[in-house]
């Protein structure tokens, strides 16, 4: 257990499963339909857009989970071939339908992050968006490892960092917060995060917070040692 939380009872782990179809196709809707949430989805994808804007073109990239394709569509401007994996096939075939524009580069796979079928070195990118921080921590460092694992050199990874003002909303709202994802209750230390890409073969190239006030998140880029 992350040592930020020592003295606090972790929840179910309840992310792992595929979702139901019209949980599915309500994701977006639910999560980036109101101001705010337009406002962190901007954000998240400028952070991205940047990192990406660095790396060579026509990367192959590993975007796991998928989801519904909201951040695979900002990785297929960068790269020459992707495969959106994700759990659930409900899922996969949202993303399906809103990446049609550019359904010519991508494959679509039913992969499970704790234990990703795919070679060592596979993949030139892999991106691990909004998974961390609804999992346990020794299953965080499991899928740590596996999207290492499948990394020829660079991680895009993003987790939940304990403090700051996002904290003080939830501890707010939570009641309303755990209608919608009663199962994001994994927050880590950015040192111990750090520490923990560290001692798995990688160094952090850029550390980003995005959206400090209401949101939680911090993006991580990855080089993986050679």
């Amino acid at each position: 257990m992350d040592p930020s939380n020592k003295n606090k009872m972790p929840r179910p782990y309840e992310a792992k499963g595929d979702y139901y179809r019209d949980q599915a196709s309500s994701y977006d809707s639910i999560r980036f339909s109101s101001f705010k949430g337009r406002l962190y989805a901007d954000l998240q994808k400028r952070i991205i857009r940047k990192i990406l804007s660095g790396l060579p073109k026509g990367l192959s990239v590993l975007d796991l989970p998928c989801g519904t394709g909201r951040i695979s569509r900002v990785l297929s401007e960068y790269t020459s071939s992707i495969v959106c994996g994700d759990i659930s096939q409900d899922m996969l075939a949202v993303a399906r339908q809103n990446l049609a524009p550019v359904n010519n580069k991508v494959v679509y796979r039913e992969l499970d992050a704790e234990k990703i079928d795919f070679p060592n070195d596979s993949f030139d990118l892999v991106a691990t968006i909004k998974l961390m921080h609804l999992l346990p921590y020794e299953i965080q460092l499991r899928v740590l490892r596996e999207i290492v694992r499948v990394s020829k050199r660079w991680v895009i990874v993003t987790y939940a960092y304990a403090g700051g003002m996002s904290w003080v909303k939830d501890y707010l709202f939570r009641k309303k917060f755990d209608e919608i994802n009663p199962s994001s209750d994994y927050p880590r230390q950015v040192r111990d995060v750090i520490q923990e890409c560290k001692e798995n073969g990688c160094e952090v190239r850029g550390l980003y917070y995005t959206f400090r006030l209401f949101s939680s998140e911090v993006i991580l880029f990855l080089e993986k040692r050679k």
